[in-house]
């Protein structure tokens, strides 16, 4: 919800909360992910960057032209408040469900029968220390 209006010194702002949910890829397991969007925001309509220059700290410029659309300012507040990297809340929903019983064990059991490529290294260390 926006709200268009005035602060006390007369300048024209734009204050309120954007919600949105959006579906991008996980980078994780390139599957698709729900990600929720929350964002505050408080803006100072300028028309020149020189006005943007005079804005209070507490608020972020936005220059418009004679046609900006609100979407426009939507769409940016949305893009700005994406994670840099799209995720599953979690790890575990990275897993498909068939992985979690393909095969002959689970995956815990199938990991711990793989053979670690520094056992050979182990027992080279135990025999120095035998001799």
């Amino acid at each position: 919800m926006l709200r268009f209006g005035r602060d006390q010194g007369g300048r024209p702002i734009v204050e309120g909360r954007v919600r949105a949910k959006v579906e991008r890829i996980c980078q994780r397991c390139l599957e698709a992910c729900e990600e929720s969007i929350d964002t505050q925001l408080l803006l100072g309509i300028v028309g020149s960057e020189a006005e943007a220059e005079l804005l209070p700290s507490e608020y972020d410029p936005w220059l418009v032209s004679d046609r900006e659309r609100t979407s426009t300012l939507i769409e940016d507040e949305l893009i700005l408040a994406l994670p840099l990297l799209a995720l599953h809340d979690k790890e575990i929903d990275c897993i498909p469900q068939e992985a979690l019983s393909a095969g002959n064990g689970s995956i815990a059991e199938t990991a711990q029968k793989r053979e670690n490529p520094f056992a050979a290294l182990a027992d080279l260390k135990n025999r120095n220390h035998q001799d």
